[in-house]
């Protein structure tokens, strides 16, 4: 793990470099089938021997730095190139081996749309993992790869996903952004487009309290195909303007890994909103809101709006 000096405090300190403990496919299998049909280790998996993945590092050169800071990402490959690699996996490859192509199999919160980007796999010796370079010249992380970055970004990027990281500070000055598929990998829908009926607000929110809405992001099939899901999340809402756009952070953790995340800044209107929920307060008769993805963040903070531990 290496040390980096933070632009803000101006102290150094570790940077995590970012990886994922499986390709985003495996957890689209329902979990009570993965046993029968993923194998899985640290480096290979395969589901429904249909699908190959392997683990690579997309190494990102830091200006005024020797050593590069990686990003591990699984790659999609080809049957052929998979079982071409396991067979070379204890060996010590050839220097000389043209690598493969394939496609990045996770899809960070931190980044644009990662999931199905092209690369090309460089084999590394032995168990050395393979190396990525990434073919597509419009992304943010191939412009990086190519050109470098400042320490500042990659402690940025580390400071993001480290567990437990603190979510970003209301924006109230900042030009409100609707998210779109394209660029960010999610975006808002209309309750409209999913059946539901817009909810009535009994008044005009505030800060503190939480909205409902639908949301659509890219993620990964079973086979590692890249899927349109939507799921119904809650955000915790910290800016109310006057012109009908509101601000906040999302309170849920989508029941798979995309580009989403509690804590994910979200601009949203009234338009979009499924269910309303006032900050110290439960729900009708005191229950508590239905769940939709996981509301254990949600939870805890409404106990402490109310003094409890």
């Amino acid at each position: 793990m290496e040390r980096g000096r933070c632009a803000e405090c101006g102290e150094e300190h570790d940077e995590l470099e970012p990886g994922f403990r499986r390709p985003d496919a495996v957890f689209a299998v329902p979990q009570e089938e993965r046993a029968a049909r993923v194998r899985e280790s640290d480096d290979l998996v395969s589901i429904d021997g249909e699908a190959f993945f392997i683990r690579c590092v997309a190494p990102i050169p830091v200006r005024g730095r020797e050593a590069p800071y990686s990003w591990g990402f699984w790659v999609k490959i080809a049957r052929g190139d998979f079982e071409a690699y396991r067979r070379a996996f204890d060996d010590e490859g050839p220097t000389d081996h043209p690598g493969f192509r394939g496609t990045i199999a996770n899809q960070s919160h931190v980044l644009p749309p990662t999931l199905g980007l092209e690369v090309h796999v460089h084999l590394g010796r032995g168990r050395q993992r393979p190396h990525l370079m990434l073919l597509d010249g419009s992304h943010l992380l191939t412009r990086a790869q190519e050109l470098g970055v400042a320490p500042a970004v990659v402690h940025a990027w580390s400071a993001q996903c480290a567990p437990g990281a603190a979510r970003p500070p209301p924006e109230p000055d900042v030009r409100e952004r609707a998210a779109t598929l394209e660029a960010e990998g999610w975006t808002l829908l209309l309750p409209g487009e999913v059946g539901r009926e817009v909810e009535a607000l009994p008044s005009t929110p505030e800060p503190g309290d939480l909205v409902k809405a639908p949301f659509a992001f890219l993620a990964a099939g079973p086979h590692g195909e890249i899927t349109r899901r939507t799921e119904f999340m809650w955000v915790l809402l910290d800016v109310v303007r006057g012109d009908g756009w509101w601000g906040g952070a999302l309170e849920n953790q989508p029941f798979v890994p995309g580009p989403l995340a509690a804590g994910t800044r979200v601009w949203l209107r009234p338009e979009h909103v499924l269910a309303f929920l006032r900050g110290a307060q439960d729900g009708p008769g005191g229950a508590k809101p239905p769940a939709s993805g996981r509301l254990g963040p949600l939870r805890r903070w409404l106990r402490r709006q109310r003094g409890e531990a």
